[in-house]
């Protein structure tokens, strides 16, 4: 298990409501298609936009998906969105070193698999037959 699956692991628990809730009234998105998209019942997916219930890894990245933007900007928006947030509370630093660390650890791991991919190609022209 490499350091992102190991933070993915980590982050089941993290309520992330108001960040899902902006991005589906932004977007025109009905309650009942997000709890279908997500293969859930709508009265929890409405305790999901409540933060009444965590989000774990794979509603965190089909979210990602189905609004079109990255993991970290619905983590971002969700910190942004905290009633009263103003980057100076001790909770709010703390979620905000998080997320930069859970940023870093994406873009690790998004360097690993473009190296991956240089190196299989040039493996691959090797095998070409040359003309």
């Amino acid at each position: 298990m490499d350091a992102l699956e190991r933070e993915q692991k980590r982050y089941k628990g993290i309520c992330i409501g108001n960040a899902i809730r902006h991005f589906r009234l932004e977007q025109g998105q009905a309650i009942e298609l997000m709890a279908m998209e997500l293969d859930m019942d709508v009265n929890a997916y409405a305790l999901l936009e409540a933060n009444q219930l965590a989000v774990n890894d794979n509603h965190l990245n089909r979210l990602a998906h189905i609004f079109n933007v990255s993991v970290i900007e619905l983590l971002t928006l969700q910190l942004n969105l905290i009633e009263g947030f103003d980057g100076s509370a001790p909770t709010a630093t703390i979620q905000k070193q998080e997320i930069d660390r859970i940023e870093g650890l994406y873009q690790d791991q998004l360097n690993h698999l473009q190296e991956e991919a240089s190196y299989l190609r040039g493996l691959l022209d090797s095998l070409a037959p040359k003309s």
